[in-house]
């Protein structure tokens, strides 16, 4: 079988016959076996060489593969987290666009908040005289909120609504308590019938003298007795002591 090494013993052989016709016959055979050696340690390094080079080669290509496989995937990442910035950025501006306009209701709502307080204190003081303990606790709960740097707006302006809608209940309800008026500079125990905020009447525990709020005079006056009957039985109907009936009660100003 014709070998690399053969080809390349014949090859050097043919040279030198070429070259030196007449020294061919005493050419020595360890000097053709020199250079065939040689050349074929030549070629041998050639061939590792090609062989190292195309290793090489399947590196780099396989480098290049990967190299283009984690371009692709960074390029999708880009474009993801470009959107995913674009809608941060989006959601960023609409927050920054509500705590500019909560910084500006806070500025309009806090004055607001302590004006109602104020307008609610003055609505108290001209207000028929029920239920001033329970009132003026309320208020004062108020006022201290209001000024309670710890509290947020929302809770303020809750408390202050809150308070609004119990003054504005007053107006559409009928109540009777029990308290102590001073006349004459001595404390009586009385009942009070309060109809909303149209009338406030009084009358002694023992239904012998009645009277009512004269918000002309900011004073308590009393009524005839022809009324006290009714005023009685006006507070067992707010009671529930009694089913309804029409009664008359003189409302608004009074004159005896």
């Amino acid at each position: 079988m014709i070998t690399q090494k053969n080809i390349l013993v014949a090859a050097v052989l043919l040279a030198v016959l070429t070259a030196h016709p007449a020294v061919c016959l005493d050419l020595q055979p360890k000097l053709v076996d020199a250079t065939a050696g040689k050349a074929i340690a030549i070629e041998k390094k050639a061939q590792d060489r090609v062989a190292a080079w195309d290793d090489q080669r399947h590196g780099l290509q396989e480098e290049i593969r990967n190299l283009k496989t984690k371009n692709a995937w960074l390029t999708f990442q880009q474009e993801k987290y470009t959107s995913y910035i674009e809608k941060q950025q989006t959601a960023i501006r609409e927050l920054e666009r509500k705590r500019e306009e909560m910084r500006r209701l806070r500025m309009e709502l806090e004055p607001f908040l302590n004006q109602s307080l104020r307008e609610l204190e003055e609505q108290v003081r001209k207000d028929v005289p029920f239920l001033p303990e329970e009132r003026q606790r309320r208020l004062k709960f108020l006022h201290d909120s209001l000024n309670d740097y710890h509290i947020g707006l929302s809770e303020k302006l809750r408390r202050v609504v809150e308070a609004l809608q119990v003054e504005a209940s007053y107006g559409r309800t009928i109540d009777v308590t029990e308290t102590a008026l001073e006349f004459n500079g001595s404390p009586v125990r009385v009942k009070l019938l309060r109809l909303g905020r149209t009338a406030l009447f009084y009358q002694t525990l023992d239904a012998k003298e009645s009277g009512y709020w004269n918000a002309r005079e900011n004073t308590w006056q009393k009524i005839a007795s022809g009324y006290g009957a009714a005023i009685g039985r006006a507070m067992d109907m707010a009671q529930r002591k009694r089913a309804i009936e029409l009664l008359d009660i003189p409302i608004g100003t009074y004159k005896q």
